[in-house]
């Protein structure tokens, strides 16, 4: 299947289902770009529409234009995205170590920083102590925020990363500095000396980002790993409990975004690469000394990616386990400290009050972090946080087509995705329906995975026996990830099932860390058999997708109304066929 001749297809259906909602001058000149395959101007389409943020209809016509090539990497040229990432990389190490410069010079005469400026980055120093309080409490929580997970390593492919394989090393990969920390959680749980191999870079690899660039990460050493998602496990429940932000949902930035669509009183700010600008200066500014030293003695102060190696003058990178938790403290900081009534901060998200917005872009500049122009929206009727888009307190986020195979699955989250914008009578449902019949999509009711199957509503599931019941349970058959487990038996592989429940039980003493504490014999009845441990609690390896019978529960949300007529377009009564 020409993936990039279907992306126009389905484009040129929807912008001709738009009659009598689009003017005829709009649709035409989007015709035209899909005509001459101009896949630059469609993917700013919001920029090259007349009025394009004028009406909700619109908005909603001009980011949905967009939406089918922005993120496609069916238009992707692999070489272009990753040279156009690299320079992006060197762009935001640059930047950096002018940021650094900058900042020593303005620490050593500080009577030169704007009055306003200083006021909000004084408050902030406050309100990052106060959140983080003092490190001993992060020690104590060391052994039982341990994380590790299942992300790709500096030593390690995401298909090698498996939980239980990283921790079946003989050596761990570890910087110097970072040893004392994992020393300090081992003695904890009173195992034997481990042993490590020392290291000072991180893998510096392209993951996608969109059409025309990729974004690099820093694939980090899974000794620095542990401990640093242990740092955002503290951070992200201090933030939770001092700030009242749960950096754990989304919910709260989307709804202060609807609000101020309506209202405008509340700007949305978004930043440009903002992982890769979080200069060292700017942290060792912000924190206190002790917070900064333990950043700094988690990171790698060296990145080898592109054949070259490079010693950053950031703190930390995306791929770092600390950069979320870190970032996210330091702009909610600075957002409370500009004195505004109502803020918040997830990742480079950041919401703050519009009579508030210039004090703070002009405290994150000078910082250096570049404010996102394209992205940020302090007036009109249009804010985007999160990934949800409103207009006047209206959703108009749209729907992101992402092609990278014509697999079963992946065609039937792309039909899933489109059918709330499809037409009855018109163009873009009779392609969606040729494309569940030359594929043979299967049916299936309406549930939480827009992989599983084409959906329908329920009361037509039922009528075309969809759903079973068997022994009490309801059924449904589905498109689901084939698992093959992935079972090692040794001490370290233990070791994290112990990290595992510690976490769970953290609450009291758990059955496991009583039993590894040597507190329950082997033959003691409460305790399950090791076999059984092994069996439920290794992590599965998830390879291709495989459809069969699952159990199901009607979902507790009402059934989105698009369902029903979607249905009746793909099972038309007697009376219209």
């Amino acid at each position: 299947m020409d993936l990039q001749a279907l992306a126009f297809t389905l484009c040129e259906n929807f912008v001709s289902d738009q009659k009598g909602h689009i003017s005829d001058d709009v649709r035409n000149l989007v015709l035209g770009w899909i005509r001459q395959r101009n896949v630059a101007r469609l993917c700013e389409a919001s920029d090259h529409i007349p009025l394009a943020f004028h009406t909700e209809d619109l908005c909603r016509f001009s980011r949905q234009v967009a939406a089918f090539f922005k993120k496609n990497p069916a238009f992707s040229n692999p070489d272009v995205c990753q040279k156009a990432a690299k320079l992006s990389f060197e762009r935001a190490e640059l930047l950096c170590r002018l940021t650094n410069k900058r900042l020593d010079h303005y620490y050593a005469n500080q009577d030169r920083i704007s009055p306003e400026v200083r006021r909000i980055i004084d408050r902030a120093q406050g309100i990052i102590y106060d959140t983080l309080g003092d490190i001993a409490e992060f020690y104590d929580r060391l052994p039982s925020e341990l994380r590790i997970t299942s992300g790709a390593s500096a030593t390690r492919s995401r298909r090698q990363a498996l939980p239980h394989l990283k921790v079946s090393k003989r050596a761990i990969p570890v910087t110097r500095t970072a040893i004392p920390y994992i020393e300090l959680a081992n003695s904890h749980y009173g195992y034997g000396k481990l042993s490590y191999r020392e290291t000072l870079c991180n893998r510096v690899v392209t993951v996608r980002k969109n059409w025309k660039t990729d974004r690099t990460i820093a694939c980090e050493p899974e000794g620095n790993l542990a401990v640093q998602l242990a740092f955002d496990s503290f951070v992200k429940d201090k933030m939770r409990r001092k700030l009242h932000i749960n950096l754990s949902d989304q919910f709260r930035n989307q709804q202060l975004a609807k609000e101020g669509s309506v209202s405008g009183n509340l700007a949305t700010i978004d930043l440009s690469m903002a992982s890769d600008t979080v200069s060292l200066n700017a942290v060792a500014w912000l924190l206190p000394v002790k917070w900064y030293k333990l950043l700094t003695d988690i990171r790698c102060p060296y990145g080898r990616g592109f054949g070259q190696l490079y010693k950053y003058a950031k703190l930390s990178s995306m791929g770092n386990g600390a950069t979320f938790g870190l970032e996210s403290l330091i702009f909610a900081a600075l957002s409370k400290a500009t004195g505004a009534k109502v803020w918040c901060a997830y990742g480079d998200d950041i919401i703050i009050s519009s009579t508030q917005a210039k004090a703070l872009i002009a405290a994150l500049r000078f910082l250096g972090f570049r404010v996102n122009t394209d992205k940020s929206y302090t007036e009109g009727p249009f804010r985007e946080s999160c990934g949800a888009d409103w207009y006047l307190g209206k959703d108009v986020t749209p729907f992101y087509l992402r092609m990278t195979s014509s697999v079963k699955t992946e065609l039937c989250h792309i039909v899933n995705g489109l059918a709330p914008l499809v037409v009855p009578g018109g163009k873009l449902a009779q392609t969606l329906k040729s494309l569940i019949s030359d594929h043979k999509l299967p049916f299936i009711p309406w549930n939480w995975s827009s992989i599983s199957g084409v959906w329908i509503d329920i009361p037509t599931a039922y009528s075309k026996k969809l759903i079973r019941n068997k022994n009490g349970c309801l059924e449904i058959r589905a498109f689901t990830s084939r698992n093959r487990a992935k079972i090692i038996r040794d001490s370290r592989t233990l070791f994290l099932w112990h990290l595992h429940a510690s976490r769970r039980e953290r609450g009291g003493s758990s059955v496991y860390q009583r039993h590894f504490l040597g507190l329950y014999s082997n033959t003691d009845p409460d305790m399950p058999p090791t076999s059984s441990i092994i069996s439920s609690s290794v992590p599965t390896f998830s390879h291709k997708f495989v459809r069969k019978w699952v159990s199901w529960q009607p979902p507790a949300m009402v059934t989105p109304v698009h369902l029903y007529w979607w249905t009746d377009l793909i099972f038309p009564s007697d009376s219209e066929e």
